[in-house]
């Protein structure tokens, strides 16, 4: 694979968000394409029995996330090692957006303003990247 100047890095991440982000798949599609991407969330603080992690907006996070890792991970190896700093800055731009995004949505079921509960929430969203051993 070639290597890639600071103009085709540009270019990559123009497409990545034009053919991808932009055209994101119907949700039933988004949904399947999450679930294959193995993500796991690991609670850290407060009552998780109150959200709900199928709202459509939490999904498209999960989702575009996911898919700017398999970006990550099909490009980043072919980028020069001068334009690796371009690269990751132009990573970290849109992780930071996507995680933001993420953090902003309301998972509540319902409007608890009478109960005891408390309203902020901490968890760990990660990928499941373990390959499992196939035995013969």
């Amino acid at each position: 694979m070639r290597n890639k100047s600071e103009n085709d890095i540009i270019k990559e991440f123009c497409l990545f968000e034009d053919d991808v982000i932009k055209h994101k798949p119907p949700m039933n599609q988004m949904i399947h394409e999450v679930q294959m991407m193995k993500f796991k969330i690991k609670p850290l603080q407060g009552d998780f029995s109150f959200l709900n992690f199928s709202k459509d907006s939490f999904i498209e996070s999960l989702w575009s996330l996911g898919k700017l890792d398999e970006f990550y991970r099909k490009t980043y190896p072919s980028v020069k090692k001068q334009e690796k700093a371009i690269f990751l800055s132009l990573f970290e731009g849109f992780q930071k957006a996507f995680q933001e995004d993420l953090k902003n949505i309301s998972l509540k079921k319902m409007d608890f303003k009478n109960l005891p509960i408390t309203e902020y929430f901490e968890m760990e969203i990660y990928r499941d990247s373990h390959k499992k051993k196939i035995k013969n």
